[in-house]
């Protein structure tokens, strides 16, 4: 197998760094685990593992779990998910680059290392140029958006979220208790303020203002007290739901400017 860019994180900036690499040329490889919590599923490649196939931004997506399968969708453009663990990954396939997208916040127990392969680019809080990773990229909202890092860390978290028509973190809903989540809402749909979007045991979880479901966790997922429920977006524009956010695009965009540079620096 030709050498590959494993992007590590099938949500929706994981996505848009991978379709941006796609269109790019680049042989591109998702890995995602089963199960994980994914809030905008209508963009995310990581809902294929579920669904069996996505397309975003007309780029096809497909769930895999051998080197045989990944070559075979690689050969027709489609991007494999991987779902055998991305340890397995890393001896599977023949990588070139990793870009850790999962925007944990944090890098535990170094579990991206720097000699997982010849360039390893971190996105945002929890990754340090020079250290951890070789390149990171700023993700915190702000002028240093998309700023390619090559010593030092990436900004902590803020949890500033952006402001959309005066509002701002009121647009997110979080589990009050531990349990698990049943969405009565899908994403798209149109809600009005005060109307249930789920329920957690005998919690209801109901909208603040008037607008449409940009993200929500599919009925039945396992949450934590705390743990981010719903997106909910007040410009009641359905595309929002099928396009990625100006700073999922910029950050897409500065990681492969690092990639370009990278690869221009080994001749």
């Amino acid at each position: 197998m030709d050498p590959v860019i494993l992007v590590k994180g099938g949500g929706d900036i994981g996505t848009a760094v991978a379709v941006r690499l796609h269109q790019a040329g680049r042989q591109i490889v998702v890995a995602e685990s089963p199960g994980t919590p994914i809030l905008r599923r209508g963009i995310s490649f990581g809902t294929a593992i579920d669904q069996g196939e996505v397309v975003v931004d007309g780029v096809p997506s497909r769930p895999v779990g051998t080197k045989a399968q990944a070559r075979a969708l690689l050969a027709d453009r489609v991007v494999p998910v991987w779902t055998a663990g991305w340890e397995a990954a890393l001896d599977a396939l023949s990588l070139q680059i990793l870009v850790d997208a999962r925007m944990l916040k944090r890098n535990q127990n170094t579990e991206t290392r720097k000699d997982h392969a010849p360039l390893v680019i971190g996105l945002g809080p929890g990754f340090t140029a020079g250290e951890d990773v070789h390149l990171a990229i700023e993700t915190n909202h702000g002028p240093s958006l998309g700023r390619i890092i090559r010593e030092g860390a990436a900004e902590p978290y803020t949890g500033i979220a952006r402001v959309i028509q005066g509002y701002g973190k009121e647009r997110y809903h979080y589990a009050p208790i531990d349990g698990i989540f049943l969405a009565t809402r899908e994403i798209g749909a149109r809600v009005e303020a005060d109307e249930v979007l789920g329920r957690i045991g005998g919690e209801e979880l109901k909208a603040r203002f008037a607008g449409i479901v940009r993200g929500i966790l599919k009925p039945g997922t396992v949450v934590r007290k705390g743990q981010k429920l719903v997106d909910l977006d007040p410009r009641g524009d359905e595309m929002v739901t099928r396009t990625f956010t100006d700073r999922a695009l910029r950050i897409a965009e500065a990681v492969l400017l690092a990639i370009e540079e990278w690869e221009r620096s080994q001749g």
